[in-house]
């Protein structure tokens, strides 16, 4: 055989085994760059962006609802090792009761507050009025549901709604 034929094949099997190699290291750099994706670009959560949390996906949710940051240990999840603890005993006659209610409406949750605040700043308005009526109607306070309708027919008593919503406390006493 020629030497120059010799020669050929040598290249000839050189250039094969480089293209093997070349191949394998193609799908290894694939691998790492899918690998790689994953962490230059991860799925948005509201952990780790802008998202609100109610735009997560369920799976996200609860995976992020029941997930603890707390680190686990061999001790006790109550207090101090043999200290009873004391609370507070419900008793046969107070000293005294309170009565406590949330301050919003259940209808739209707005604070009754922020329309109380509203109706010092312009007290002609009689949409305010009208809110804080309904407002405390829908928590049960027929006292200052009553009084606020009567300041809001004062200012205007064609005003929408009120004469439905007049009809249906008039029905209730």
């Amino acid at each position: 055989m020629p030497r120059s034929t010799l020669k050929y094949c040598h290249l000839s099997r050189l250039v094969e085994s480089n293209n093997i190699e070349s191949h394998k290291r193609d799908k290894v750099i694939e691998e790492l760059n899918a690998k790689l994706a994953k962490y230059e670009s991860p799925d948005r959560n509201s952990g780790n962006s802008s998202t609100p949390p109610s735009k997560e996906s369920i799976k996200d949710e609860a995976i992020r609802r029941t997930k603890t940051l707390r680190k686990p240990t061999d001790r006790m999840l109550s207090g101090q090792k043999r200290h009873e603890g004391t609370s507070l005993k419900m008793t046969q006659a107070p000293d005294k009761t309170e009565d406590v209610s949330a301050n919003y409406c259940i209808r739209c949750g707005e604070s009754l507050g922020d329309w109380e605040h509203s109706v010092e700043l312009d007290p002609d308005f009689p949409t305010v009025w009208r809110n804080l009526a309904l407002g405390y109607y829908g928590m049960g306070d027929k006292e200052k549901s009553l009084r606020y309708l009567t300041e809001v027919e004062a200012l205007d008593n064609n005003h929408q709604g009120i004469r439905q919503f007049r009809t249906l406390i008039d029905a209730e006493y």
